[in-house]
């Protein structure tokens, strides 16, 4: 992944951020300083995490771990 990728612009509700650690699976949007929530790809996503569909809300898409395993 590259980390200098665009970030999705995130929701004024999203948790405030200062780095990716306080995001849990999604990244940080330093120029927001909130958390990118909703994702629109998986560059708005931690390493390994995907931008799914949220369970039981499909109109929302967030950042989940894989289910596959490592």
């Amino acid at each position: 992944m590259v980390l200098d990728a665009p970030v999705s612009a995130p929701f004024a509700s999203s948790p405030a951020c200062a780095d990716d650690a306080s995001c849990g699976w999604a990244r940080c949007n330093r120029a927001e300083g909130r958390c990118a929530f909703p994702c629109f790809g998986d560059d708005s996503c931690a390493e390994g995490a995907r931008c799914l569909p949220a369970p039981g809300n499909e109109q929302i898409q967030v950042c989940q771990a894989p289910l596959d395993g490592p």
